[in-house]
C-alpha cells in the first residue's frame, strides 16, 4: 500500500454511492461536460480532504480508469472497493432550473439507466469487509435496517446518509423517515426538504427536521458545500 494514502484497517472512514460522470446544462445554458460525480465520489473526494484513511465502495463500469484512474492514482487512493459490476460508468445529462432542482438522465438511455441503477447498489453485504475499525460511513443508499443496525452494534461506527428524492418515490414517506432515526446525521438541499416534509416554506421545514432527527444539515441546492467527515462526529444511538 502506499505509504501516503490508502485504506488501512483502523481509524478509518467508508465512503459508498453511485458514480455519474455529468454533462451539466446550467439556468444560463452554459454546458460543461466530462464532470466526474454522484453522492459517493463526491462524499470519497470531501473525506478525503480531512483524512487519509478513507475508502470508497461502488459499482462501477468497466471503463472507470478512462474517466477517474488518473485522479484516483494521482491522489494514492486505494481502489479495493470498486466492484466492476457495469458494461461502462453511468453518464448523466444534468438540467438545472431556476429553483436550483434539475432534472437528469442517462446519455445512454432508460434502459442502461435501470439496468445500471440496480447493479449499483451497495448492500451490508458489500460494506462488511471494510467495517472492522471503521469510524464513520457515508451512503446514499438504505440498507437492510436489521442487519445494519447489527453492524454498527457489533462495529461501533457512525453513519451518515444523503437523502435522495428517488427514495421517498419508491419506499415512501414512512420508510424514509423510520430509516432516518436510525442515522447520526442525514443530508438533504432545501427543495428537498420542502418534498419531504410536506411544507413550502424554511420555518415549517426546519420544525419538521428538528422532530426527525435534529442532526441534519440542509445545504443550498445551488452551492453545496460541507465536511462529511466533520458530520460523522455527529453521535445517535442506532435503535
Amino acid at each position: 500500500m502506499d505509504s501516503k494514502r490508502g485504506y488501512e484497517q483502523v481509524n478509518k472512514y467508508i465512503a459508498t454511492g453511485n458514480v455519474i460522470t455529468n454533462r451539466i446544462i446550467f439556468t444560463d445554458k452554459r454546458v460543461v461536460e466530462g464532470i466526474m460525480g454522484g453522492h459517493g465520489l463526491y462524499a470519497h473526494e470531501g473525506i478525503s480532504l480531512g483524512t487519509d484513511n478513507c475508502i470508497f465502495v461502488a459499482s462501477v463500469g468497466k471503463d472507470f480508469d478512462e474517466y477517474y484512474g488518473k485522479w484516483f492514482d494521482d491522489n494514492h487512493m486505494s481502489k479495493e472497493g470498486l466492484k466492476f459490476n457495469l458494461e461502462r460508468c453511468n453518464y448523466n445529462e444534468v438540467v438545472y432550473a431556476e429553483d436550483g432542482q434539475f432534472i437528469e438522465y442517462s446519455i445512454y438511455g432508460p434502459e442502461e439507466e435501470e439496468k445500471n441503477r440496480a447493479l449499483s447498489y451497495m448492500t451490508c453485504d458489500d460494506i462488511e469487509p471494510f467495517l472492522e475499525g471503521t469510524k464513520g460511513i457515508y451512503s446514499m443508499f438504505l440498507f437492510d435496517k436489521e442487519r445494519f443496525c447489527q453492524q454498527r452494534e457489533k462495529y461501533g461506527f457512525k453513519y451518515m446518509w444523503e437523502y435522495t428524492p428517488s427514495v421517498l418515490k419508491e419506499s415512501g414517506k414512512d420508510a424514509v423517515m423510520d430509516y432516518i432515526a436510525i442515522t447520526d446525521i442525514y443530508s438533504l438541499n432545501r427543495p428537498e426538504s420542502y418534498a419531504l416534509f410536506g411544507v413550502d416554506n424554511e420555518e415549517a421545514s426546519q420544525r419538521s427536521r428538528t422532530w426527525v432527527n435534529p442532526a441534519i444539515t440542509v445545504w443550498a441546492a445551488k452551492a453545496p458545500t460541507w465536511s462529511t467527515a466533520k458530520m460523522l462526529h455527529s453521535c445517535r444511538s442506532c435503535t
